[in-house]
């Protein structure tokens, strides 16, 4: 999937939630998250999957700024 984080106060440290549509039944093994373009370079991350969801992460900081995102999860 693809989504759009706009930074807004965010700095560094968890900046989005990515929410499953539904409950799976064990969490993903594996969740990869890798920035789509941009001008700046956030250290895009990602936390430890869950059954319903997992987080994206930024090492740089995102304040005032909008960074897009690509994620995938395997099971």
């Amino acid at each position: 999937g693809e989504v759009t984080i706009v930074g807004g106060t965010a700095t560094t440290g968890t900046i989005a939630t990515i929410n499953f549509s539904a409950a799976l039944g064990a969490a993903p093994g594996l969740c990869t998250v890798t920035q789509n373009g941009g001008a700046v370079l956030f250290s895009i991350g990602h936390g430890v999957p869950s059954t319903t969801a997992f987080t994206v992460t930024a090492g740089i900081s995102v304040v005032s700024a909008t960074a897009t995102v690509d994620y995938a999860c395997t099971l």
